[in-house]
């Protein structure tokens, strides 16, 4: 829906859709993907269109798909694009059993999602393998790690949106970026919602919760039209 609303207000903005690697298709891939394959399929889609001559480019991602997306960037692997906007990293997650998971994998080797609508079945893996948990661990910390050490020259502009209570992705994030990056502005927003462009996957949503999203995405449309 996302994509949808910002065409319908920036018509002459090109989109380029990419599903992580490992994600959308099975659980079997989902379970044997590493996060290197997760972050794959994002730097070949950047190589694509920087190959048929598009240099304008602008990575726009969320959740686990931001720190993959900055995990590229900070190694190299995405170089050239005009900014990186990230919603919600999740850099720090407010779950801390994920570090528990070289442990926890083998007394727990898969975790249910509660899914209640038929959307959640279509779109969201309901079972989770440890492997793939474990995998998201490494990837939160490889990428804090890569922040603190890597050559941030051929970082572009960051901007990240967060919310303030999200209750999946801890916000001090913002400060650990801001810390790091040279080029980077942090908006911040009165919500309790975890990526709240996703309006059909949140239960009990109010006019609080549109208007939000409403200005956040009136936000990020400026950041496409600069």
């Amino acid at each position: 829906r996302f994509k949808e609303i910002v065409q319908e207000k920036g018509p002459r903005l090109l989109f380029s859709t990419v599903v992580m690697g490992g994600h959308g298709r099975d659980y079997q891939t989902f379970k044997n993907a590493s996060y290197h394959d997760w972050i794959e399929p994002i730097v070949d889609e950047v190589s694509r269109l920087q190959l048929l001559g598009f240099t304008n480019i602008s990575i726009f991602a969320v959740s686990g798909g931001a720190t993959g997306s900055l995990n590229a960037v900070l190694n190299q692997q995405i170089t050239g694009i005009k900014q990186l906007i990230l919603m919600d990293p999740y850099l720090i997650p407010k779950n801390k059993l994920l570090f528990w998971m070289p442990i926890l994998k083998w007394v727990v080797p898969n975790t249910v999602f509660g899914a209640t609508r038929d959307i959640e079945f279509m779109n969201w893996h309901i079972n989770r393998p440890s492997q793939a948990i474990n995998e998201l661990r490494k990837l939160v910390l490889d990428t804090n790690k890569d922040l603190k050490n890597s050559d941030h020259q051929y970082v572009p502009s960051t901007i990240v949106f967060t919310a303030k209570d999200d209750p999946t992705s801890d916000t001090s994030a913002a400060e650990l970026l801001s810390q790091y990056l040279p080029d980077i502005d942090v908006v911040r927003y009165e919500s309790n919602r975890h990526v709240i462009i996703e309006p059909q996957a949140k239960l009990n949503w109010t006019d609080h919760d549109q208007l939000t999203m409403n200005t956040v995405i009136e936000q990020i449309l400026s950041l496409f039209n600069n």
